[in-house]
């Protein structure tokens, strides 16, 4: 099921810890606010504290969206574990109102004259960058290479997520997980794509539009 035909039902506001360093007037609930961990008996996990009403996680595994969740007004994860406070057997955990959730069969996916290739993508790293962050991803096809860059942002109170594939050798058309496709044409530069944007308690039902 695709995250932009889902609607976002507010619970609070979790306690805000630090100001972002990418906008001084944006603040993230957690510090840090994107890191690795074993989340909800889930290993390879990458969390996302982007704002007060959105958290995500990504199965790395898989590099798609795992779930989208409006955190409790207690904070949307709990840290639990000997390497947070020394107890042996509990996890992190998710906290709030989960509102988007991946489907099993949910791959990204190559066709070319109509044939599915299912990728296998793999996670090289994430980076802060102005507004949010960029996951990177990567495969091989037929030995030419593939890079998606995830952007996940927080702009004015609208969260936005969007694609952008590089993959100047590999024609076709890609699938994303939640069913969005991009054709594959000759070009040196990104394609951008944009998934889904929402603000408040409103996710926004667009249809998926090209960002230059």
């Amino acid at each position: 099921m695709s995250a932009i035909l889902l609607a976002l039902s507010l619970l609070g506001s979790a306690p805000a810890t630090r100001p972002a360093v990418d906008r001084p007037d944006v603040v993230r609930p957690m510090d840090p606010w994107v890191f690795r961990c074993v989340l909800d008996g889930e290993p390879r996990r990458l969390v996302v504290a982007l704002s007060d009403q959105c958290f995500m996680s990504y199965d790395l595994d898989r590099c798609v969206l795992d779930k989208m969740w409006v955190p409790a007004e207690d904070g949307g994860v709990e840290l639990t574990g000997t390497v947070y406070d020394h107890r042996h057997g509990p996890q992190p955990s998710s906290r709030g109102t989960i509102v988007y959730e991946v489907g099993d069969t949910d791959r990204w996916t190559l066709f070319r004259d109509g044939e599915p290739t299912e990728l296998a993508l793999r996670y090289v790293g994430h980076r802060d960058v102005r507004l949010g962050v960029q996951l990177h991803f990567e495969a091989e096809v037929d030995g030419k290479r593939l890079e998606i860059v995830e952007y996940i942002a927080d702009i004015r109170a609208v969260h936005r997520r969007s694609i952008g594939v590089t993959a100047p050798e590999v024609r076709g058309t890609l699938r994303t997980p939640c069913g969005h496709e991009l054709v594959l044409e000759a070009d040196d530069g990104p394609t951008w794509l944009q998934l889904g944007r929402w603000m408040g308690e409103t996710l926004f039902n667009r249809e998926p539009e090209a960002e230059g």
